[in-house]
């Protein structure tokens, strides 16, 4: 086999890489495209693989029994100390339920299909997964990668077997697969980012570069101030990304893998080198480059685990990640990557020790949480608190009918069935509905919900005629009480405003002199995690799973703002606030009974996070308010 000339500015690329892709893991707010850094790691990838293959190809020297060997003892002896290690900590930190979910990632993740794992397990939206608490969730790019290199090899034979290997028609393959896979990803959304063909033209911007480079005649820049201008051009085209502020689909990871491949290819010029790339060749950031693989692995799942058991990432803990995340990276570097890159086995060797072993281990890890979860450190089963029969007085039409709400469509789904009461909003509407189906036992009326998500709330039913579609719901159940509830915070957030809707809709009710109510939305829980309260660890820690009170009201503030406002023009509106059983004077709880009374903790897109009260604490918080407070429906 032949070898690449090695270059230290591409290591130092690496370090430029791995280092935004750390901060931003660690919330730092201002590095907002910070994971772009995996895109400079495809791209250089892309180049040094595809320069190895057809520097052998050239001279009849690839085999591909060497290729996979060698990429088996770069990626796997790191990987699985990683996997070893995070494995004892997963058992330690985290619930049964999402230890097994973590086995099953340690299984695709050694079978280099994590990302396909990810891409069908994962919630994308309005509901979308909780990702920063997955632990194994970054091997998405090694499957990448390595689906990737499964197939790159093969077609480059293909191409060298029929001749088709000058530069310009391997160059024209290769630019044909990276507008395709550009096509696929510009006409993708969010979901797609783990798979494989949305994300290979990264990757291939840096195979074009090898190709130019050892196949063609590379035409640099005739003297250094224009060979460091462009040079300038390209660092600039990677920074600026790194703190763009990134949106799938959008045109940065183009940007800034036509800053890497440029960078790189420029960085080929043995006559003139770059002022940018001899800074890139310092000392500090090649040695950084040097263990960028291990920094990766090690980073995200000691994030992951501090985010799991909802410690704050203060100034204090970010720099502890730092430390212990570069510590490791060092010692994995010398005493795991570096022999096994170059100590001598046989491929078969190598895959039963490096993979087929682990996996045996992980099936047997699996197979034991599964079938004993008592023998897990986290064994706290709080699902038998919540009552089976939940809506045994309710009607679901939650998200069944379209969101113009027919009369059509409210008569099929009721079917001339009682309803005493309506539930009409959003999914905070759904999570109020056990709690509402509390008070319909205890003075046994029965009810029905309508509604859907607050994103089709605002942006289809509130934009239609919400008069109308209330004057039909009545026309049709003949309530004696309308109850709202909703994710009031969004509706101050949108621009459309849908308290106008709101406004609207309350003063049908009540013109049709329908006892009015509405439920004030449930505290945020900020970053703190819904099952907090249920971990080990987190007692022993003595970590604080509540909200400072006065952070709920500030983020509330707006909407009851609003709220206030809509009392004041109906007076004959009750307003039931469910902060007076979950909160103090000083602290809202995240559990109630030492059970976790909420289901999720989402943060969306517009920087807050939206909570859903789960069967338990909406049932709770029923009872508890109905005992102390009354019933709202008497």
């Amino acid at each position: 086999m032949s070898h690449i000339k090695y270059r230290k500015d591409i290591d130092g690329l690496r370090a430029l890489a791995i280092i935004p892709v750390i901060l931003f893991h660690l919330d730092i707010s201002w590095i907002r495209g910070g994971f772009l850094g995996v895109d400079i790691f495809f791209v250089i990838s892309g180049y040094l693989i595809s320069s190895i293959i057809l520097r052998d190809l050239k001279t009849g020297t690839f085999s591909i029994k060497n290729f996979y060997l060698r990429r088996i003892r770069r990626i796997s002896p790191a990987l699985i100390t990683v996997l070893l290690v995070s494995s004892i900590f997963a058992w330690i930190v985290l619930l049964p339920q999402d230890l097994l979910t973590y086995a099953k990632s340690v299984i695709s993740t050694i079978l280099s299909v994590s990302n396909l794992f990810f891409f069908y397990t994962l919630n994308f939206g309005y509901f979308s997964s909780d990702s920063n608490v997955i632990p194994l969730l970054h091997t998405w790019s090694l499957g990448i990668e390595e689906q990737f290199y499964f197939f790159w090899p093969i077609i480059l034979i293909i191409v060298f077997k029929f001749k088709l290997n000058s530069s310009k028609k391997l160059f024209f393959i290769c630019l044909s697969l990276l507008i395709i896979s550009l096509i696929l990803y510009f006409f993708s959304d969010a979901q797609y980012y783990y798979f494989p063909l949305t994300r290979a033209f990264e990757l291939l911007f840096g195979c074009l570069i090898a190709i130019i480079i050892n196949l063609g005649k590379p035409k640099f820049p005739k003297n250094e101030k224009t060979n460091s201008f462009f040079s300038f051009i390209c660092f600039l085209f990677i920074i600026i990304s790194l703190f763009a502020d990134v949106k799938y689909g959008s045109v940065w990871p183009v940007i800034i893998c036509i800053g890497t491949a440029g960078f790189i290819y420029l960085g080929a010029n043995q006559k003139y080198f770059s002022f940018c790339h001899r800074i890139f060749s310092n000392r500090v950031l090649v040695s950084i480059g040097l263990i960028s693989y291990s920094l990766y692995l090690w980073h995200w799942p000691i994030i992951a685990f501090i985010n799991y058991l909802s410690i704050e990432k203060a100034i204090l803990v970010d720099i502890v990640i730092i430390f212990l995340t570069f510590l490791l990276a060092i010692l994995t570097y010398f005493f795991v990557e570096k022999p096994f890159r170059y100590r001598k086995s046989s491929l078969f060797k190598s895959f039963n020790l490096l993979i087929i072993l682990p996996l045996l281990l992980c099936g047997l890890f699996f197979i034991t949480i599964k079938e004993y979860p008592n023998a897990v450190f986290n064994n706290t089963n709080t699902s038998s608190t919540s009552d089976p029969n939940s809506l045994d007085k309710m009607i679901n039409c939650w998200n069944r009918t379209p969101l113009e709400l027919t009369k059509e469509d409210i008569e099929k789904c009721v079917n001339n069935k009682k309803t005493d009461v309506v539930l009409f909003r959003d999914s905070h509407a759904m999570a109020s509905s056990h709690m509402v189906n509390i008070w319909l036992r205890q003075r046994d009326l029965s009810g029905v919900i309508f509604g859907t998500d607050a994103l089709n709330t605002v942006n289809g039913m509130y934009n239609q005629n919400i008069k109308q579609k209330i004057q039909n719901i009545i026309d049709i159940t003949h309530p004696k009480y309308i109850i709202f509830a909703g994710w009031w915070t969004y509706y101050t957030k949108d621009t459309m405003n849908g308290f106008n809707g709101l406004e609207e809709a309350i003063k049908t009710s009540l013109n049709n002199n329908i006892k009015t109510l509405l439920i004030l939305d449930a505290p945020s829980l900020f970053e703190k995690k819904p099952y907090c309260s249920e971990l080990k660890l987190s007692k022993i820690l003595n970590i604080n799973c509540d909200m400072p009170y006065k952070n709920v009201i500030n983020e509330q503030k707006e909407s009851l703002e609003q709220i206030k406002k809509i009392k004041k023009d109906f007076p004959s509106l009750e307003i039931i606030d469910i902060k007076k059983i979950t909160c103090d004077k000083s602290t809202c709880f995240s559990a109630i009974e030492n059970n976790p009374i909420y289901l999720d903790n989402t943060k969306m897109k517009w920087n807050y996070h939206n909570c859903h009260l789960n069967t338990f604490g909406s049932q709770i918080i029923g009872k508890l308010y109905m005992e102390k407070y009354g019933n709202p429906l008497n």
